[in-house]
Order: structure tokens, then sequence, then C-alpha cells
């Protein structure tokens, strides 16, 4: 038996697990892919390149606990972020600053409607005119000239890979890991002869919450994406920035990423990948508009009565969270749990 069961070996799972194994908790951490990482998942191509499976995943945080916190696994690879947007045959900075404008002639409002609007409804669909205004307020305008797209003090991505990271943080011997196991199996594993075993392990679940409830209430919309890859061999670059963002509906993908900008790695070939957004697949994206918040609360009111199942994460707690947030969540629950605060938890601070 264990203490705590954790449902999914991303950020969220892997960083309690981590926590409460050190704390001298046993943990068993399970997960339906065929690896660890969750979205932040990356692995080295047939051609040896380093990329994110599911799309480009850079860290920032001005958190110093949790830059401190993950730094204890990983060294870090320098990098500010810039994306560009693509306008008919020019390259433009988002977020939109004094550069981008001048290329609408100073006129705001037509720097919105051609880079914002139309990237918007492509990423969410049928939902984008609904959307909660926080969903908006993340794309900001600025007054200057600074073209990187965050601007935390702490920024960068893993030396060696996130992949890397997470192998150490899963590596404590109070901690085992089984893949390719849905949480429903494991729980066959703890009964016996169809009676509840004397002792069950609180769990911390980071997968959709709709889906533990079993749709009860029926399904929370997610979004996911489609990626189309492409490997050029013998070509340092195949283009002159990391990430390009294509908003013009002429186009079905709402990006272009290429792997090796981001990561530094230095190749005799790259690979880059065009993303399709999609309301099939997996659920990256939780959509916040206010119907889906109100479907929310219906689960987040009935997770609330179950005692020692705790729901963390992007999909967990239905939030729109960056992986500096998780992680930060995940300390937070950590910390209460091993206080021995057994409170429910479905929504944290986020910092």
């Amino acid at each position: 038996m264990v203490d705590y069961l954790i449902v999914g070996a991303g950020f969220a799972g892997s960083v309690c697990a981590e926590r409460l194994a050190s704390a001298g908790k046993t943990v068993l951490v399970v997960d339906q892919r065929a690896h660890i990482g969750g979205n932040a998942y990356d692995y080295y191509d047939e051609a040896g390149i380093l990329v994110h499976k599911y799309g480009a995943h850079i860290f920032h945080t001005n958190n110093k606990e949790v830059f401190d916190y993950l730094s204890r696994f990983t060294e870090w690879h320098p990098y500010q972020h810039r994306v560009m947007a693509r306008v008919g045959d020019h390259f433009v900075p988002m977020p939109i600053n004094t550069t981008t404008l001048a290329q609408f002639g100073g006129d705001l409002q037509a720097a919105k409607r051609a880079l914002i609007e139309p990237y918007t409804r492509k990423q969410w669909g049928p939902h984008a005119d609904d959307l909660e205004p926080s969903v908006l307020a993340r794309i900001r305008t600025r007054d200057d000239d600074e073209d990187r797209y965050f601007l935390d003090v702490y920024q960068g991505l893993p030396l060696h890979g996130y992949t890397r990271l997470f192998e150490r943080l899963l590596a404590h011997p109070n901690i085992h890991l089984m893949l390719k196991t849905s949480y429903r199996e494991v729980c066959d594993l703890l009964t016996d002869g169809g009676r509840v075993l004397p002792r069950r392990p609180a769990v911390i679940y980071t997968g959709p919450i709709d889906e533990f409830f079993d749709y009860r209430f029926g399904r929370l919309p997610y979004r996911s994406a489609r990626f189309v890859w492409s490997t050029t061999s013998r070509l340092e670059y195949a283009q002159e920035f990391a990430v390009i963002n294509l908003p013009d509906p002429d186009h079905q993908y709402t990006r272009v990423v290429e792997f090796k900008r981001l990561t530094g790695q230095v190749h005799r070939s790259t690979t880059r990948s065009w993303e399709y957004p999609t309301a099939d697949g997996e659920p990256y994206w939780p959509v916040p508009t206010a119907a889906s918040a109100a479907l929310y609360q219906q689960y987040a009111a009935l997770a609330k009565q179950i005692p020692e199942v705790y729901f963390l994460g992007r999909l967990g707690s239905y939030k729109y969270l960056d992986m500096h947030q998780v992680v930060a969540q995940a300390l937070r629950l950590s910390t209460r749990l091993l206080g021995g605060d057994l409170t429910p938890v479905i929504d944290s601070d986020y910092s």
C-alpha cells in the first residue's frame, strides 16, 4: 500500500510526488500515456533533434520559490522568447508594440483586428465570441519597442530537456511509477476480491475533473491541437524566428515552431512543427467561457464533498494555467498536506 495515489505525471503530479516522497511518504504515480512529463514532454526525433511533442514550452516566472525549486533538478538554457506574426510578406512583433503599430500606421484597432481577432478565432474555434475577458488579457499591448514575449525575471528551458527534469523529479525511491495505466485501472488494484482494502491512499488527481465524475453533468469543453512535423536535412535553420504566428484565416494552422531556436541545440539539420487547433483529441486547454465556468462549478461542488481527493493542475482545476503556476499550486498543496491540512482543495492562489 502507498500513502498517495497521484494521477498524472506532468508538473502538478510530479512535483507533488517529489515533495511527498522526500517527506517520507510512499507515492504511486500513474499516467495513461507512455511517457512522463505531461504536455511538457520532449524527446529526440529520428534526426536527433530535441523537440516538444505537444508544442513549444518556454518556462518563465517571477516566482523565485518556483524557480529555485526546479533548479534543484535542472540547469537552464537561458532563452528570451520572441514571437513574430506574419502579415502578408511582413513580420511584426507580438505582443503588439510600437514597432508593430508602425506597420499599421499607428492604428491600434487595425493591428488588433489583423493580429489578435483572427488568431483568437482559429485558436478557440466556435467558443471565440464567448471567451472570458481573462483570455484576451493575456495578450498585452506595449507602448515601447520591447519585443520579448515574456518580461519575467526568470526565463529559459531546462538545459537537457523537460523529460530529464521529470526523470529527476520522479527518481526518489519512495515513488513508484506506472505508465500506460488509467485511474480506473489502478482503482481495480485497490480492491481485493471486490472488498475495499483496509487503507486506501489519498488521491491527487490532475486529469480532467469531468472525466473523474464520469461526465455526470456533461462534458467540459477543451481545445486540442494537431501537429505536422518536418525535418530539413543539412540546413542549420529554416526560419528566422523560433515561433511564427499565422493570424490570417487563409492558413488553418496558428503557428510554426523551429525547436533548435528554443533549445540552443547545435545540429546540422532542423525540425519544425505546424500547429492546427482542433476540438478533437486530448484536452490541452480548458475553454474559459461563462457557460464552462458554471458547469465546472457543479463539478467543483461535488469534488469538495469527497474526502482525501485533491484536484490539481490545468485539467483538474479547469484553469488556463502556465507551467510555473502549476508548480506553485503543487508546492502549496504538498505543504498543506504535509502540515496536516486535509481540506479538499479545488482552487488555490496562483503566482
